[in-house]
């Protein structure tokens, strides 16, 4: 069985990638969180322990103010890759096959046999083909029918890959 799509690099498919990668792939969100922790219980440390309610609402403020920080520079990275254009690339065909995934570039080719591939996750729109811990091949599942996206999981269980569900 062999499924053959199309990824443009829009600035949707980028944005897409990107926001998934560096809001659930990274571990940097558990750093993040661990902030947001430490404000909280240092504010509540403050204000019922100590009774240092003046310190205590700073530490809120200053915890709220962390919280929109990192989502909102990540939204900032994404919009300059975007703009910076330099993800863009001509059209990228990948041919998913029983034995390997091609990725053509105009006349470039490269393959990766399923081996490869250290592991696949499945979102509504993508499956994302991760061949290093920050690189993946990505398949727009609205390019293609229903029955080819079927066939493409059913490759990926055939072959072992591990396929993570978001």
């Amino acid at each position: 069985m062999i499924v053959t799509t199309v990824f443009n690099n829009t600035d949707q498919e980028i944005k897409d990638f990107f926001t998934y990668h560096l809001f659930t792939r990274q571990k940097s969100k558990y750093i993040y969180l661990g902030f947001i922790s430490i404000f909280l219980v240092l504010g509540l440390l403050f204000f019922f322990v100590w009774e240092i309610e003046m310190f205590a609402v700073f530490v809120w403020i200053a915890g709220f103010f962390w919280g929109f920080y990192w989502p909102l520079s990540i939204k900032k990275v994404v919009k300059k890759i975007i703009k910076e254009g330099s993800l863009k690339t001509p059209p990228q065909r990948l041919v998913i096959s029983n034995d390997s995934i091609k990725r053509e570039i105009d006349k470039y080719t490269q393959t990766y046999t399923w081996d490869k591939i250290l592991f696949v996750v499945s979102k509504k729109k993508y499956y994302y083909f991760y061949i290093s811990k920050n690189s993946a091949l990505i398949c727009n599942k609205t390019r293609i029918s229903n029955n080819e996206v079927e066939d493409i999981k059913k490759l990926i269980l055939e072959n072992k890959i591990k396929i993570k569900k978001i």
